[in-house]
């Protein structure tokens, strides 16, 4: 479950709505949670719009939101750009009648979502990157649909108990995870570790995870899958590519957002980008596309 709760949203999350309609229904109940004597008269009035009949039909989907009452809520909302841009987006996939569009845009639906996942932060870097296993088991400990003891635990990590005792121990320290009748469980089911320029903590965890995916070679091919691109770009060039990745990332986290693990395995998706040659100068030089093994396995 997505959270991203702000103070101007009457307690819902807009990242988390599906459709205009679910975000009116969600924005009305919030207003009258608040204000009981809130109704579709009053709320008609406050838009400025015709009549209440026609603002209950929009809501129960029997009439579409026309873009210049959207826009006057987000307004009257005091919606941010990012609120607002999400709901643009659901009006257009609204109004879309082609496939392909419409895929488009609930890519971009996607990706705004992953953005605003909310994250744990972990502050002892040192030692929680330091134990490749740690963030493995971080992340088990926030889905459901298996037993979540430390033989289980163990058993599906291919690890140690005690080892794994080890780990939630320090977890529980952290006081980013909890024990209770000898299951174990977690706050928020998503972490983040602050970054910054030349960490060598954050450097030995990705070192660290390319030795790992080294060894994945060895796992069966049916389960892993390796790709590698060359391209040129400049370094205006790479700062867009940078927000495209960090996109990407954000859409993966949203689409495969799942709440049990039942019948599923914890997969690791490592991103690198990096040059292979010094800048060329000049215009003589012309470099072209390469896709390595692009049906390799």
């Amino acid at each position: 479950m997505l959270k991203n709760i702000d103070e101007n949203t009457d307690g819902f999350d807009i990242f988390g709505v599906d459709s205009l309609t679910d975000f009116l229904e969600a924005l009305y109940s919030g207003k009258r949670k608040y204000n009981p004597g809130f109704s579709f008269e009053s709320w008609s009035t406050e838009l400025g719009y015709r009549s209440r009949s026609s603002l209950q039909m929009i809501i129960r989907g029997e009439r579409s939101l026309p873009r210049q009452l959207l826009e006057k809520i987000c307004k009257l909302e005091k919606y941010g750009r990012r609120e607002r841009r999400y709901l643009m987006l659901l009006f257009d996939l609204q109004q879309s009648q082609i496939d392909e569009d419409r895929a488009d845009i609930i890519d971009k639906l996607l990706e705004y979502r992953g953005i605003q996942r909310k994250f744990s932060t972990i502050k002892d870097r040192e030692t929680f990157l330091a134990h490749p296993d740690l963030p493995k088991l971080y992340l088990l400990l926030g889905f459901s649909g298996f037993d979540k003891s430390i033989a289980n635990l163990a058993q599906i990590m291919r690890q140690d108990e005690k080892a794994i005792a080890l780990h939630l121990s320090y977890l529980k320290d952290q006081g980013a995870a909890q024990e209770e009748n000898g299951i174990w469980s977690v706050g928020e089911t998503s972490f983040r570790v602050p970054d910054s320029m030349g960490d060598k903590f954050i450097q030995e965890y990705h070192m660290a995870s390319a030795l790992e995916s080294m060894a994945a070679h060895d796992i069966e091919k049916r389960l892993r899958k390796f790709r590698s691109l060359l391209f040129a770009v400049s370094e205006l060039e790479f700062e867009a590519l940078i927000q495209e990745l960090e996109k990407f990332a954000g859409k993966m986290l949203q689409q495969f957002d799942q709440d049990s693990i039942e019948n599923r395995r914890l997969y690791k998706l490592n991103l690198q980008v990096y040059p292979v040659t010094d800048f060329v100068h000049g215009g003589s030089n012309r470099t072209g596309l390469a896709d390595l093994n692009k049906n390799s396995q």
